[in-house]
């Protein structure tokens, strides 16, 4: 279908949305101590190596 349709999933959600079915999900989160963690066979909090980006602002339109 996206191959078609670019934009079909955001249609989807605004059109569902009118129609009054609000989207719902489960949204869990795991805590970690900030210390050495030995058992793990990686460095959980070295982002390079796992390629994630982490920051501690909220993103913000540009001017």
């Amino acid at each position: 279908m996206q191959g078609q349709d670019l934009g079909h999933a955001s249609r989807d959600l605004f059109d569902s949305i009118e129609r009054g079915e609000h989207p719902q999900w489960d949204f869990y989160v795991q805590i970690m101590e900030d210390a050495e963690h030995p058992e793990l066979d990686f460095d959980p909090w070295m982002t390079r190596r796992s390629g994630r980006r982490t920051s501690s602002r909220c993103a913000t339109s540009a001017p």
